[in-house]
């Protein structure tokens, strides 16, 4: 489960997995978090890969994941709409291995 904190400006997180076993980042379940722009960052100590994409994601993803320490920055939508958070999905390959998040709430 992850730890969200609710600050004025702005949404944080961490969370660890299981090897295989894929998450909503905010595990929100089915609550729709709207945010402008969101960053995943693999924690420093991970000792595999994370991956991150929508609901298929797996640890044999289309890219080649996110090492320790590196991070998915992704910016506000140019359509004028925005991300919908508990529609990204992550997966650890190996179990422990976690990520931190930022974005930033509609």
């Amino acid at each position: 489960m992850a730890i969200i904190n609710r600050i004025p400006g702005f949404l944080s997180g961490a969370a660890t997995g299981t090897a295989g076993t894929a998450q909503t980042v905010p595990a929100s379940g089915t609550t729709r978090i709207k945010v402008n722009s969101y960053s995943i960052i693999a924690k420093s100590a991970n000792a595999g890969t994370i991956y991150v994409g929508g609901s298929g994601v797996a640890t044999n993803g289309l890219d080649d994941g996110y090492a320790a320490g590196s991070a998915l920055n992704v910016p506000p939508p140019s359509n004028l709409s925005f991300h919908n958070l508990s529609e990204v999905y992550w997966i650890p390959d190996t179990t422990g291995d976690g990520i931190d998040f930022v974005a930033v709430p509609v």
